[in-house]
């Protein structure tokens, strides 16, 4: 199966998304709290977008022992929103250790990823680009 190519390789389509990424940065600089939210979900629906992508997906780290919480979420209208709730560790073991130590993990199908499946999940970051969790 061939490789896809990495996205914002062409000069111009990379200016664009660092002006969008700045005009996002821009519009949280004295934000109201209770704003916050929408502008983060606007924020994803832009660079989904931007991006050509099917949806984004923000999960906060809410325990010491790596507990991830899903808190913000957008997709384009085929794809569902999945159940806000916590993640534990026993659930995906493999990802929230690689990303507690900093490191951007690479799911390039949904499909891929299962719970508890530590091998899956190490040969779906080695593969092409598509999901990213940092």
């Amino acid at each position: 199966m061939p490789k896809p190519q990495p996205r914002l390789t062409d000069p111009d389509e990379r200016l664009r998304f660092e002006t969008l990424v700045a005009d996002l940065a821009s519009q949280f600089v004295n934000l109201p709290p209770d704003q916050v939210d929408g502008a983060i979900e606007d924020a994803q629906r832009r660079i989904v977008e931007a991006l050509d992508l099917d949806r984004a997906a923000l999960y906060e780290f809410v325990d010491t022992d790596g507990s991830l919480l899903f808190t913000h979420f957008w997709s384009r209208p085929e794809f569902p929103e999945p159940p806000r709730r916590q993640v534990t560790t026993a659930a995906f073991p493999w990802l929230q250790e690689r990303l507690l130590r900093g490191e951007t993990v690479i799911v390039p199908r949904l499909d891929d990823v299962s719970s508890g499946s530590t091998a899956r999940m190490a040969a779906v970051s080695a593969s092409s680009p598509t999901c990213r969790f940092r």
